[in-house]
């Protein structure tokens, strides 16, 4: 099983994307033998509420739904200041699970990080994702990522095509070695079909990780998806 864990695809949500430019994406999944997709729009705590935002997101995911890939509901909470005090949040989680989606600031306040942080996890009792983590390999200090990446219980998504930087892939063996779970994204955001390697999501897990590694991980995974 194949997943995508942060999957922009949403028509009027999701960057460009209209309707016909939608399909073009899902149909670019299905050639890289993706079934699951986790649907992460962002929710922007300073103009939207949860019940608006959940409307306006299923009503995008309908206009999509006959596409051959399950679209699994979530949402993408950028850890700013507030977004702990929202109630509902359990509402915007992956599949109803406990698992929240929670992006970083390109400049990490880290007074603001762990207040709301520990809201989302105490508070709510939620478990987060950090989504995007490729992004922060290089602009973050080595303490700012030690301790992110060592937050209790905490899942770390990356772009797959990002593992082609040696900096991002050794910080990816060391979160697997270290019994992390690690998701991927396959980085198709764009309905062209350019520089898209159709073959990435399975054979370069297998070049990087090793075959029995590769199927241990994607079992590893399923839970997320049932």
């Amino acid at each position: 099983m194949i997943v995508d864990f942060n999957l922009h695809c949403l028509p009027g949500m999701d960057f460009h994307h209209g309707l016909e430019s939608a399909h073009v994406l899902i149909n670019n999944l299905k050639l890289c033998k993706i079934k699951y997709g986790i649907i992460t729009p962002t929710f922007d705590h300073t103009i939207d509420t949860v019940p608006e935002f959940i409307r306006r997101r299923n009503a995008a995911v309908r206009s999509i739904a006959q596409s051959g890939v399950k679209l699994l509901s979530a949402a993408n909470l950028p850890v700013a200041d507030g977004i702990s005090d929202v109630e509902d949040l359990a509402k915007l989680t992956v599949n109803n699970t406990d698992l929240v989606y929670l992006s970083l600031q390109d400049k990490l306040d880290e007074e603001v990080f762990d207040r709301e942080l520990h809201g989302i996890m105490h508070r709510h009792k939620l478990i987060p994702v950090f989504s995007d983590m490729d992004h922060f390999i290089h602009s973050y200090t080595d303490k700012q990522l030690y301790k992110i990446f060592n937050v209790p219980y905490a899942c770390f998504q990356f772009n797959i095509s990002s593992l082609s930087d040696k900096a991002v892939l050794k910080q990816v063996r060391e979160l697997i070695s270290g019994g992390k779970y690690v998701l991927f994204g396959t980085g198709i955001r764009d309905y062209s079909t350019q520089n898209i390697n159709y073959n990435i999501p399975v054979k370069q897990f297998e070049k990087w990780f090793g075959k029995e590694f590769f199927a241990y991980y994607m079992l590893k995974c399923e839970h997320l998806v049932r």
